[in-house]
């Protein structure tokens, strides 16, 4: 108290209660309120004191420069928000694709083959395969002239194989892998065993042929190389000298892809 009155003297103001009570004796009435009623009050707004006396800072105003500055920043921020959603929306909605695969691989148990294959997209989800190598068998039969034997014999082949991955999408969507086509699919494979090879049997020789066989199977990768592959379907197969042979097809390939 003493510290504000002592700042009143200083600056040669009037108390503001001194101040308040003068208003009040000095107001005049308003017109049309009759004497002796109450007077409504005119609402007032006491102000900061300002200059170095008071020991307050004077507030600035505020600047449009600064609205303006404030409101790019907000807008570049939205605007970066929204091109990152949009770009973590597109990565999420890439959908697996087909690869061009090279592989040499090895299948059992209906003879074994050593193969060459390449592989190479058709669309999203197919591929076109062509396949070199060779073939090896055995067999045991009877021979109305030589009784029971056996033989064995080994023949070029080369095969056409197209394929439709239709378990790609729906191995992406449970998190697995889906590099170097691995997944489900339906094949056709059209192979030709070539008319010249060996046979271990002197009487007998190596007639070329020419099949048919649809399929299903399922291919993994595994460490980005080593492959797997299991096949099964049914093998329509004709002789190039005549004779036509239906079989059960099952089999199994490993590999390593380039």
């Amino acid at each position: 108290m003493l510290s504000q009155s002592w700042d009143t003297v200083k600056s040669g103001e009037k108390p503001l209660s001194q101040s308040w009570d003068t208003a009040k004796s000095t107001e005049k009435p308003l017109a049309g309120v009759p004497a002796g009623a109450e007077q409504p009050r005119l609402r007032t707004e006491r102000t900061k004191p300002t200059g170095e006396r008071s020991g307050r800072t004077v507030e600035k105003p505020i600047s449009i420069t600064n609205i303006t500055t404030t409101a790019m920043k907000k807008v570049f921020i939205l605007a970066a928000a929204a091109v990152v959603l949009a770009l973590a929306g597109a990565q999420a909605q890439e959908r697996p694709r087909t690869e061009t695969t090279e592989s040499v691989s090895l299948y059992l148990p209906y003879g074994v083959g050593l193969h060459y294959a390449y592989e190479h997209p058709l669309g999203r989800l197919g591929t076109i395969t062509g396949r070199a190598g060779v073939d090896a068998g055995a067999a045991w039969g009877y021979n109305m002239l030589g009784g029971d034997r056996g033989f064995w014999a080994i023949a070029p082949s080369i095969d056409i194989e197209p394929r439709f991955y239709y378990g790609l999408d729906r191995r992406a969507a449970r998190g697995h892998g889906t590099s170097g086509n691995a997944g489900s699919f339906l094949a056709m494979q059209m192979k030709n065993v070539m008319p010249f090879g060996y046979i271990s049997d002197s009487d007998l020789t190596v007639v070329g042929a020419t099949s048919f066989t649809p399929m299903w199977g399922m291919r993994r990768v595994w460490g980005g190389s080593w492959l797997f592959e299991f096949t099964a379907g049914a093998t329509l197969a004709w002789g190039w000298r005549g004779g036509f042979l239906t079989s059960p097809h099952c089999n199994v390939r490993f590999g390593y892809s380039f």
